[in-house]
């Protein structure tokens, strides 16, 4: 299993550690959905993980994970969350070159070597550091005019929950 795409699926639930069992995962699309909880420490353990999308009408809390390890990680959207806590380091994220991570409770410092790749990014700079905000064009702070975009839109959306266990 390399994808898993349940987004706009009015799923009202946490998501299951078990998700950090599969370890052939690139593509994790869980947006527009009622998710609640903490994103689980074991997304860590997704080391061939590109995309991760857990953003809008979601109510995510906790910290985000740590997510040194997913150094083929491209995109990542937790935006529009209740996530809180220290942002993580993503100091290692060479491939990183899409991130939105506003409208959050997150705090913190965004480590300066991610500035190289990031092509796009929205952060609460309010509330996180980062020099990346006004060093490159593309990378901005939400309350600029200009809108970010929408989540990545889906098709043959699966209608079915999140399952208990990941096999």
């Amino acid at each position: 299993l390399e994808a898993i795409n349940l987004a706009r699926n009015d799923l009202v639930q946490s998501i299951p550690t078990e998700v950090g069992q599969l370890l052939q995962l690139t593509d994790l699309r869980l947006f527009e959905n009622g998710l609640e909880g903490e994103i689980p420490s074991e997304i860590a353990d997704l080391t061939n993980l590109q995309h991760l999308a857990v953003v809008t009408l979601n109510t995510l809390t906790g910290t985000l994970p740590s997510m040194s390890d997913l150094r083929q990680l491209t995109y990542l959207d937790v935006r529009d969350n209740l996530l809180r806590g220290e942002v993580p380091d993503f100091g290692t994220l060479d491939s990183l070159n899409e991130l939105y991570m506003f409208n959050t409770d997150l705090t913190g410092t965004i480590s300066d070597g991610i500035c190289d790749t990031i092509e796009t990014a929205w952060i609460d700079c309010d509330e996180v550091v980062c020099s990346c905000c006004t060093a490159r064009s593309g990378v901005a702070c939400p309350d600029i005019p200009s809108q970010p975009p929408t989540a990545v839109p889906t098709t043959n959306q699966p209608t079915t929950k999140i399952p208990e266990t990941l096999e």
